[in-house]
């Protein structure tokens, strides 16, 4: 790093991180997996670990790729299928 750049680091993932669409590892709701992880990193921190870089982040959180090909074309389709109907407002 030079001297005028600098590294955010979070002792969890920044909001932005966890919630793009990129994010393999956001369900929509808080699941075993995510609580096995959770406490997986409060026990790392209880053993010294340090803050990561958002990159490290968002590399972590990335998942599987199918994983994230599923979440991007269900976010394409149901998108275009609500577009596509018609339903009036209740007002």
């Amino acid at each position: 790093m030079t001297k005028n750049q600098f590294a955010l680091k979070s002792w969890w993932p920044l909001t932005s991180t966890y919630e793009q669409l990129k994010c393999g590892e956001n369900y929509g709701r808080w699941t075993d997996y995510n609580e096995a992880e959770y406490q997986k990193r409060l026990d790392e921190i209880s053993r010294g670990a340090q803050p990561l870089a958002a990159g490290v982040w968002r590399d972590y959180l990335r998942g599987h790729n199918w994983t994230r090909h599923l979440k991007q074309k269900s976010s394409k389709y149901s998108t275009e299928f609500f577009d596509s109907i018609n339903i009036p407002f209740l007002c």
